[in-house]
Formats: C-alpha cells, sequence, structure tokens
C-alpha cells in the first residue's frame, strides 16, 4: 500500500485524525493472509464515520479544512502519530 516511511492518515467526519506508520507491524498495519479479517484503522464514535484516508510522507504538512470553512496546516510529524484502532485526536473545530 505505501512504500517505506510512509504512514496512514484517517479522517473522520466528526473532526478526529488518526497517523498510523506503516513500518512499525506492532503499531500499524501488517501483511495478512486472504482469509484475515484486517486490523481496526481508528475507533469511531456512534454515527461517525470516515471520511478520507492518505498515505502521507513523515515529515509532510496536511491542510485540514472542516465544513464549516475552518482550516489549519498540520504538521504530521508532531500531532498524530499513534497506533491503529485507537479514537484519534481532533483535527480542529470538528464537522
Amino acid at each position: 500500500v505505501g512504500e517505506p516511511g510512509t504512514d496512514i492518515l484517517i479522517a473522520t467526519k466528526a473532526g478526529k485524525g488518526i497517523l498510523i506508520p506503516m513500518d512499525d507491524p506492532d503499531k500499524g498495519f501488517r501483511s495478512m493472509g486472504r482469509t484475515a479479517a484486517g486490523v481496526k484503522g481508528i475507533k469511531l464514535a456512534p454515527n461517525d464515520l470516515v471520511v478520507g484516508a492518505e498515505t502521507i510522507g513523515v515529515d509532510d504538512f496536511v491542510a485540514v479544512i472542516t465544513a464549516r470553512g475552518y482550516g489549519k496546516r498540520v504538521d504530521t510529524g508532531k500531532d498524530f502519530r499513534t497506533q491503529g484502532g485507537r479514537p484519534g485526536c481532533p483535527d480542529s473545530e470538528g464537522g
């Protein structure tokens, strides 16, 4: 899915985001067989859903724009890096 040194960014409708490292099989996604069920990328709240996912470089910046028109530039090296299956961090003011 991604090259070494890349991470997967997952964003939700409620304004949460999570950055999962691809290089660390204990914290990120690992190779599995065809019949495997997979791993959870982000823990969703009731009525929340994933609105986007992208592979990005470790030192990249991401522009986060909300439905209300708010925006900010996020340094992916600091704010979101964690292991999969967690609730994620607030992106901005949500929505």
